[in-house]
């Protein structure tokens, strides 16, 4: 295993690594619940949580491969570019969903729409 992890170019590599270790966290995170798949303060139910594991699974291996096989082909930028965005992606969704919480993304959608409210009003006393 450890030999075919070297065999890896750096941008897949980056990417399995990142990956592997989301899926290790979220499993350790939902090891007690078999019905209910928790990410942070957020909570779904499921048909069983080893379904999204598989899932999660399924995910490395065909981005694995094709990150591969775009180092193969000597497509090194395109997996760079490929491989940081779902990176970035990941750990952004990761930081909004642990560090904001529903109190987070419940007061930037109260926000915004105080903010359209009050832009409404005061187009309406303009006019």
């Amino acid at each position: 295993m450890i030999a075919a992890l070297r065999k890896l170019c750096a941008p897949t590599y980056l990417f399995f690594i990142v990956t592997a270790i989301f899926i290790a966290a979220t499993m350790i995170a939902n090891a007690e619940n078999t019905h209910k798949f928790r990410l942070a303060d957020y909570e779904w139910n499921v048909s069983h949580v080893m379904w999204i594991f598989t899932a999660e699974i399924i995910h490395l291996a065909i981005g694995t491969f094709i990150l591969q096989s775009l180092c193969w082909y000597g497509c090194k930028c395109t997996a760079w570019l490929l491989s940081m965005l779902a990176v970035t992606s990941l750990v952004a969704a990761t930081m909004v969903l642990t560090f904001g919480g529903k109190n987070f993304i419940d007061e930037q959608i109260m926000q915004f729409r105080n903010l359209i409210v009050t832009t409404t009003k005061d187009i309406e006393h303009s006019v």
